[in-house]
């Protein structure tokens, strides 16, 4: 709890905002308290590193200094409550599972929802959690507009819109010395209009998702302890999927398989954080040794010696 406390003192929002510590530390503990340690991934584990990351990117690149005070404050919130009870399987099991939460939120991305009810229910007026009851009604409506819009971007559905939208402002840098980070990262200020409402959401968005999908740009033991626990946690629901007839997730096939375990995460690597982060890094050059991170773990994936592989990952579930 001291460090998150830390963070919020860190970015300015506390004071910006005259934040009441005692509110804010019972705010941190109802959320500590909501995560399921049992879940080999979406755990408190999880949402901590995401809210550290995004921390990390407004604190050492122009992303803090594009982004206002709101969207920092929406960040650490949305990051800390974005996978709020997680159940430990994925909206489309919930789905096909008729299960109760997706009665509830009958949409596709069932999860993400659900974390939005859960973390807006911390809010409400009255609860001990709410720190922004002091905050004018309308400022405040704001903050919780953005953190609902930042839980819903971590959403894999809106996955390569994000990615898009980064690879359109990183087209803006084409004319720039790419060997001038200094420039480069001034330049990417330009990019982003700080001044501009939708420029600020739409990198607030993107920061969201980059976080937490910041697994494999961590140091290598910390990678394989996340790359670990996601395959774990797959694994464990196609378990379930079997034990209770339901249609099975092709990709979550197989994984006490080391030839299945390497291939979906190499498709990770490749497909889906790779090129995010390469976006990440080019516009914001501050993050390119992270990048450079998620090329080591792919590189590390031999077919010919998977044994090796599973070796650094300290042997995944059979």
């Amino acid at each position: 709890m001291n460090c998150l406390l830390k963070i919020f003192l860190l970015t300015g929002v506390v004071k910006e905002f005259q934040i009441e510590e005692d509110k804010l530390i019972k705010f941190l503990q109802k959320v500590r308290k909501s995560y399921h340690d049992e879940n080999p991934f979406h755990n408190w584990y999880h949402a901590w590193s995401v809210t550290h990351c995004a921390f990390m990117l407004m604190k050492e690149t122009a992303i803090g200094k594009i982004l206002g005070m709101k969207e920092k404050l929406a960040v650490l919130i949305a990051c800390l409550t974005h996978d709020l009870s997680h159940p430990g399987v994925n909206s489309d099991f919930l789905i096909k599972s008729a299960s109760p939460i997706a009665l509830q939120f009958p949409f596709s991305n069932v999860l993400e929802q659900m974390h939005w009810d859960e973390a807006r229910s911390l809010f409400e007026e009255g609860r001990e959690t709410n720190f922004l009851s002091h905050v004018q009604e309308e400022l405040r409506a704001e903050i919780l507009e953005m953190v609902h819009q930042g839980i819903l971007a971590t959403d894999m559905q809106i996955h390569k819109q994000i990615v898009n939208s980064l690879s359109n402002r990183r087209d803006s840098l084409a004319d720039f010395e790419e060997d001038d980070m200094t420039l480069l990262s001034d330049k990417a200020m330009t990019v982003y209009d700080a001044t501009s409402p939708a420029d600020r959401l739409e990198l607030f968005k993107a920061v969201v998702h980059c976080a937490d999908l910041s697994g494999q740009v961590m140091e290598a033991p910390v990678a394989y302890s996340f790359g670990r626990a996601v395959l774990e946690e797959f694994h464990q629901q196609a378990q379930r999927e079997k034990m209770e007839n339901l249609q099975e997730s092709a990709f979550m096939k197989n994984l006490h398989e080391p030839l299945a375990q390497a291939k979906t995460q190499l498709g990770f690597l490749h497909y889906v954080v790779g090129p995010l982060w390469k976006c990440m890094a080019d516009l914001f050059p501050q993050v390119t040794s992270q990048y450079d991170r998620i090329q080591e773990r792919s590189r590390e994936i031999d077919f010919e010696n998977l044994e090796s592989w599973q070796g650094r990952h300290e042997g995944l579930k059979g």
